[in-house]
């Protein structure tokens, strides 16, 4: 009961400080449709891209009571440190200061969530599949990116990451060997499993 009680008031410490230094976190109602897959399947494993001040591991520490370790990857020192002083305490949540794309792990995870630099998704698709359990569920979060999508008049920035969202759209829905469902729930999610 005070494990959880801590995970709360660390959980929403996280949140408040992510809205009021303007740091995008998960969405609530992504983060609890992700929870509820998590605890369908009773997955114990989770990987994440981009802890951001550690918002969505500590929900899953909070609500996925099937999860024994979550590893989160922040490449930027200053969001790890933030994140590591809501998450310090809690041993089974591992927060690793690295790039994403220098990460190598000798473990396989039944979730792992993607929300890296858009323009270099397939790239982390391909490098995290690797690091999927055969029954796992890979997530990409913002797969639509409707604020950016649904404006009149893009900057040149803008109409280059909707073209690489675009561009990774279309792999995969194409890889063979992959399946991926779509789901429209706040900027999309993409759930990913093996065939």
């Amino acid at each position: 009961m005070i494990k959880n009680q801590l995970l709360n008031q660390q959980l929403e410490l996280a949140k408040s400080k992510s809205e009021a230094d303007s740091i995008p976190k998960l969405r609530d109602s992504s983060a609890q449709y992700i929870a509820n897959m998590i605890n369908s399947k009773q997955y114990q494993s989770y990987l994440e891209i981009g802890t951001a001040y550690g918002f969505s591991c500590l929900y899953m520490a909070t609500f996925c009571s099937s999860l024994k370790v979550i590893y989160s990857l922040e490449k930027d020192l200053e969001k790890h440190l933030v994140a590591k002083s809501f998450c310090d305490q809690f041993d089974w949540i591992k927060l690793i200061n690295i790039s994403c794309f220098d990460y190598r792990s000798e473990y396989k995870f039944d979730v792992i969530l993607v929300d890296g630099p858009k323009s270099k998704q397939i790239d982390l698709v391909d490098q995290y599949l690797n690091y999927l359990n055969r029954d796992g569920l890979m997530i990409i979060d913002n797969i639509y990116l409707k604020k950016i999508s649904s404006l009149t008049k893009l900057t040149k920035n803008q109409q280059k990451l909707l073209n690489a969202n675009q561009a990774l759209v279309d792999y995969l829905k194409t890889n063979i060997a992959i399946n991926v469902e779509f789901v429209d729930l706040d900027d999309g999610l993409a759930l990913i499993t093996f065939k």
